[in-house]
């Protein structure tokens, strides 16, 4: 009992020695950040969290009962039966891409139409995931450009920007006891292959490190995805960076 007690409370100093030496983005600059230091801050840091997701016919009530997802109205293809195709997983980032380190590790504007907005992307996930109509050629979210657009087989019923306007209406930025926010824009960089961009305008609610966590969600296909931002993480340089 007390050799588990002691690597319980071992693992818990590691990782919180693993947490503060990895805290890189203030203790360096940008210019000073490697290869493998923005690939952690692009990827898996307090500004960007991977993600496993699933389908599966089992997964909710709602689903087993043939109820839509929000946004999602009755009939959808897929939903609560054989047409859509069950068992697939897939493996993402949900990254809040307006956050300061993300622009400084990216090198690159965010897509055009942002400014004064929360961009949240979320990449490696098709548009229609979950159904048989989905692509049919998935690529890493971390890089999505090194599959060309030639490669991604469109047989899709509905075009890409019907999937973008209707997963718009099913996406929410939760901030804790505030209100919810809905994107003002949704758009897919680069289109047809790239990460899919959420913005949500700024000046509807101001963010603080007092509001502690902020939840995102939103629908591919039949898949939700969702995570959470804890506030008090994503400080840069002493200052809240979203």
């Amino acid at each position: 009992m007390h050799r588990r007690n002691f690597l319980l409370l071992g693992g818990v100093g590691l990782s919180r020695l693993y947490a503060a030496s990895s805290d890189f983005w203030n203790k360096k600059d940008p210019a000073d950040w490697t290869g493998a230091e923005k690939d952690q801050l692009t990827n898996k840091s307090p500004w960007a969290k991977e993600i496993t997701v699933s389908n599966s016919p089992y997964g909710s009530m709602g689903r087993a009962m043939g109820m839509p997802y929000p946004g999602y109205p009755p009939g959808y293809p897929g939903m609560g039966g054989p047409r859509g195709s069950a068992g697939q997983s897939y493996k993402g980032v949900i990254r809040w891409e307006s956050a300061r380190p993300v622009r400084d590790a990216l090198k690159e504007p965010l897509p055009e139409g942002f400014e004064n907005m929360y961009v949240i992307s979320v990449g490696g996930i098709p548009l229609n995931a979950g159904s048989r109509s989905q692509s049919s050629s998935q690529y890493p979210s971390r890089y999505p450009s090194q599959y060309p657009p030639q490669q991604q087989q469109d047989d899709s019923p509905e075009s890409d920007q019907k999937l973008l306007d209707r997963m718009r209406g099913a996406t929410l930025l939760e901030p804790k006891d505030k209100r919810y926010l809905q994107p003002a824009l949704v758009v897919q960089q680069p289109a047809g292959y790239g990460n899919v961009y959420f913005g949500f305008a700024k000046d509807i609610v101001t963010l603080r490190p007092e509001d502690r966590e902020v939840g995102f969600a939103t629908q591919f296909g039949l898949i939700q995805v969702k995570t959470k931002f804890y506030l008090k993480d994503m400080l840069y340089h002493g200052e809240l960076a979203v």
